[in-house]
């Protein structure tokens, strides 16, 4: 299991240049990938967005790719024109000019020096910042596996205090039934009626009308939940899981709401309330699952 949260950051020391990426992650309910490349890289966007997308499965990112140029690679000489300079001296000396050409002249001569283009350059040099931003990712990745199984831990603990608080429940359901019967049976004994009602039928509406107070569904449900969530925890590989998670927290949690809505006795109300908020916490921590 993997969080959505984490960080990495490679460098690589080419010959022209120096190369450092940064990768930070945070929660999403997509891959939503933000990237910064310097001037001259911005063909490398596809190809890096395809890298993510190999490494990571969900989540904000943000991509950050410096060059620093070494200072030896922002200007070349153009030999060309510097062979014609000193063919061109040569021509003069033949004519009976003196003097010499050194190199300090030769620089301050017009075209001598010419600025390399960032572009071309990082473009000889895609395939090293490409696999220097994977680096970073794989730290990102491990950054993730390693929050994920602090994650798994806090995550599996809560699903067995939530499973002890249901077995609770369960041991209550019975009196939830027999509370709202004797309920009803109080209010129609109270009524005072002017005929004598049929007792069989009357036990029967009793009966039916007290069943919608049972929550034995709800619990059977509640467990059923708690299994598959016990399940996506314990799936092995890497594949995202936590919208899954997510949907099952929501399921949950209208089964406990349904109970609290049924349930009058306090004692039931109280472990429905605790397991309540035993899942929103199990709620909050599952935002942050892949």
């Amino acid at each position: 299991m993997y969080s959505m949260t984490g960080f990495g950051q490679a460098e690589r020391a080419l010959k022209t240049m120096e190369v450092s990426v940064e990768v930070r992650t945070l929660n999403g309910r997509y891959l939503d990938m933000k990237l910064r490349l310097p001037h001259g890289a911005r063909f490398l966007e596809a190809r890096l967005r395809q890298v993510v997308r190999e490494k990571l499965g969900r989540g904000r990112v943000d991509l950050a790719l410096e060059v620093s140029w070494k200072s030896q690679a922002r200007y070349r000489i153009d030999d060309d024109l510097v062979k014609n300079y000193l063919a061109m001296v040569e021509r003069l000396r033949s004519l009976g000019v003196g003097g010499e050409l050194d190199a300090a002249t030769c620089l301050r001569l017009a075209g001598t020096l010419v600025a390399n283009q960032p572009g071309a350059e990082i473009q000889h040099c895609s395939d090293d910042l490409l696999a220097v931003a994977g680096e970073a990712l794989d730290r990102v990745v491990e950054a993730r596996q390693a929050e994920g199984a602090r994650l798994f831990e806090d995550l599996t603990a809560r699903v067995q205090t939530l499973e002890r608080t249901v077995k609770d429940i369960a041991g209550h359901a019975p009196e939830v039934f027999e509370q709202a019967r004797a309920k009803l049976t109080k209010r129609l004994e109270g009524m005072n009626l002017s005929f004598a009602p049929d007792q069989g039928r009357l036990a029967e509406e009793i009966a039916y009308y007290a069943a919608r107070a049972e929550i034995s569904e709800e619990i059977t449900r509640m467990r059923s939940h708690l299994v598959r969530f016990s399940d996506q925890l314990q799936a092995p590989g890497s594949e995202p899981r936590g919208k899954n998670l997510d949907f099952l927290c929501q399921e949950m949690h209208r089964e406990v709401t349904t109970i609290l809505a049924k349930s009058s006795l306090p004692h039931v109300s109280g472990l429905a309330l605790e397991a309540k908020g035993e899942i929103e916490k199990v709620r909050e921590q599952v935002q942050n699952v892949e």
